[in-house]
């Protein structure tokens, strides 16, 4: 059966991800801010990782080792406060690591 359409207040659903890419821009931030770990490690990914991840404020876990993500890390990834553990490990990343890691006081291991 057809799903019903979604209400006035329903956000629209968030466009997906294209092969290889990290991530699409969620429709709502909320969903986002729920997500505590994310392992992303040997899946083909390509490209930048995109600003947007510093939306996942209460992300802890973050790997995406063993990919082909390019360019540099992005100064976003200083919002994620909550960030223990961050592997990048094996990847075609450029440029110097943002200051704001380095205020991330969670973090345990880069």
């Amino acid at each position: 059966p057809p799903s019903p359409p979604p209400s006035p207040q329903s956000p629209p659903p968030p466009s997906p991800a294209q092969p290889g890419q990290l991530f699409s821009e969620p429709a709502s931030s909320e969903p986002a801010r729920l997500l505590f770990s994310c392992n992303l490690a040997f899946k083909q990914l390509t490209g930048p990782i995109p600003p947007a991840i510093g939306q996942l404020t209460a992300l802890q876990t973050l790997i995406l080792a063993n990919n082909e993500l390019t360019g540099p890390i992005p100064p976003e990834i200083g919002k994620l406060t909550a960030l223990q553990y961050i592997i990048l490990v094996n990847n075609e990343l450029t440029g110097p690591i943002p200051p704001a890691i380095g205020k991330l006081t969670a973090l345990g291991a880069l």
